[in-house]
C-alpha cells in the first residue's frame, strides 16, 4: 500500500509527458508520432527523472537551481534528438533529423514546465481561498 503513491506518480508522469509529446508534435506541423512511442518517450523521461532524483537523494549532492534546470534542458534535448528523432515521422514518411527531435524534446520540456507552473498556481489559489487554517489541518 505504501508503494501506491510512487507507482501512481510514475504512471501520471508517463501519461502527462506522453500526452504533451503528442501535443508538441501536433504543434510542429507535418509530423506524426504514434501513441505508443509518445508513451514510451514519457516512460523514458519519467524513469530517467526518477533516477536523477534518487541519485541526488542518496549521494547527498545539492545542485544550484540554475544548474539543475540546465541539466534538465540538455537532457530533454538529447533524449528528444535520440528517441524522437527515430520515431517522429514527417508527412512523407522520412524519419525526423536529430536536431528537429531535439527541438521537440525542448518543446515538451517547456510544455511540462508550463503545466507544472499552471498546477502550482492553481494550488496556490485554492490554498489562498481556503485560508491559512486549512493548510494546518493536516499537521
Amino acid at each position: 500500500m505504501i508503494l501506491l503513491p510512487a507507482v501512481l506518480s510514475l504512471l501520471l508522469g508517463t501519461l502527462l509527458v506522453g500526452i504533451l509529446a503528442k501535443l508538441a508534435v501536433r504543434l510542429v506541423r507535418h509530423h506524426r508520432l504514434a501513441w505508443r512511442h509518445a508513451f514510451a518517450y514519457g516512460a523514458l523521461v519519467t524513469v530517467a527523472g526518477l533516477a536523477g532524483v534518487l541519485l541526488r537523494f542518496f549521494s547527498g549532492i545539492v545542485l544550484p537551481s540554475a544548474l539543475g534546470a540546465a541539466i534538465a534542458f540538455a537532457f530533454h534535448a538529447l533524449m528528444g534528438g535520440w528517441f524522437l528523432g527515430r520515431h517522429v515521422q514527417e508527412r512523407d514518411g522520412r524519419r525526423t533529423p536529430f536536431l528537429r527531435g531535439a527541438f521537440l524534446g525542448v518543446l515538451i520540456f517547456v510544455l511540462v514546465l508550463a503545466v507544472g507552473f499552471a498546477f502550482g498556481g492553481l494550488l496556490a489559489l485554492v490554498d489562498l481561498q481556503q485560508g491559512p487554517a486549512a493548510t494546518l489541518k493536516g499537521i
